[in-house]
């Protein structure tokens, strides 16, 4: 039976704590987030990151349990990014609970 999608891992197997660890899990990230985009989500694989950023396909299930945790990361990335985007930026757009109103 599948898991539901609430338990899903959006954080690595295994924390990289070494340079060449983390180095490792940011080229994994990287290679899936090209894929992603030029194979969509249906023709992405484990093989395929691998492949793509030059690491033993064992590498990438040190770190993650398989493509739906890979892509987790790519979008919890994504979130942190638009976050420090949004909390840096000087002009703020209005919170949308007021977008529309006189």
């Amino acid at each position: 039976m599948a898991k539901p999608a609430t338990d899903k891992r959006t954080s690595p197997r295994r924390m990289p704590t070494q340079a060449r660890s983390r180095a490792r899990v940011a080229d994994i990230l990287k290679a899936a987030g090209v894929l992603l985009g030029e194979v969509g989500y249906d023709g992405l694989s484990t093989n395929l990151i691998a492949e793509r950023a030059d690491v033993p396909v064992g590498s990438i299930y040190q770190f993650f349990e398989g493509k739906d945790d890979i892509v987790a990361a790519l979008v919890e990335q994504f979130q942190e990014r638009i976050l420090k985007l949004w909390a840096s930026s000087s002009t703020r757009p209005a919170p949308c609970a007021t977008i529309g109103r006189s």
